[in-house]
């Protein structure tokens, strides 16, 4: 639909219709930057936490084989 037929749906200026749609756009523009910085943020805290999950899971097989081989060691 053009701006003009859209105008005269909403009664009211092709300029007014054209303006709000270029304030829109630049608001989904910020609402898109929002959101890769969130994904990006998200993304970081997950590694973050496998990271600590699968270290920690990692430094407690370690451990429990040196205690249950403590005895070959000395």
């Amino acid at each position: 639909m053009s701006y003009r037929k859209i105008a005269e749906k909403y009664d009211c200026t092709y300029e007014t219709i054209r303006q709000r749609l270029i304030e829109y756009e630049d608001e989904l523009v910020l609402r898109n930057r929002y959101l890769e910085i969130l994904l990006e943020d998200f993304a970081m805290i997950k590694d973050d936490i496998l990271n600590k999950t699968i270290g920690s899971f990692y430094d407690d097989k370690e451990n429990k084989k040196q205690d249950n081989y403590s005895f070959i060691k000395k």
